[in-house]
């Protein structure tokens, strides 16, 4: 096994660390297929299923969990990126988290009722721009109470998935070389 999936790892470790010990290094191998010029997605689709749905749902979770206004503007743009918002929603499904998964759509319902750009050309929300719209912070705070709800158990539901199969998180993408 790999050194982040170590057996006494993958029994002893809190969801949160097992899943960002399982997502370290595919971060990593992102930062530099990106540093190289690369787009990361040849290596992407060298990732198991378990760390495609791992790798979407860390990269939308390390944006988003600060405060309302990350949840509120990386949701937009990750929408507006399009792929990626699908890859969220699709990671969300694989590991069978449909509250989480209808949370985020409810929150898409809110942005494109409230004409945020869905295609990335036109995306131009600044940040800090929740609290300019009262009507549109009023929508969003009752869905970021229930995001903040509901992440524990989509933690521990993403690490239960992760201790059940190991083995789908053994194998790292092959990084470009630059």
């Amino acid at each position: 096994m790999e050194d982040h999936m170590q057996d006494d790892t993958v029994l002893t470790a809190e969801a949160d660390e097992l899943a960002e010990r399982c997502f370290a290094p595919l971060i990593a191998a992102y930062k530099k297929d990106r540093s190289a010029g690369g787009d990361f997605a040849e290596s992407f689709r060298e990732l198991s299923p378990g760390q495609q749905a791992l790798f979407t749902f860390r990269v939308f979770y390390a944006h988003a969990v600060h405060s309302r206004e990350d949840l509120y503007w990386w949701s937009a743009y990750f929408l507006a990126k399009g792929r990626e918002w699908n890859g969220i929603k699709d990671g969300l499904r694989f590991f069978g988290d449909l509250p989480m998964l209808q949370l985020l759509e409810r929150l898409e319902g809110v942005l494109a009722e409230t004409g945020h750009a869905l295609d990335y050309a036109q995306f131009d929300l600044s940040f800090g721009s929740l609290a300019l719209r009262p009507e549109l912070l009023a929508a969003v705070e009752p869905i970021d109470a229930e995001f903040r709800r509901l992440l524990p158990s989509t933690l521990q539901r993403i690490g239960r998935y992760i201790r059940e199969h190991p083995q789908e998180f053994e194998r790292l993408p092959r990084q470009t070389d630059g």
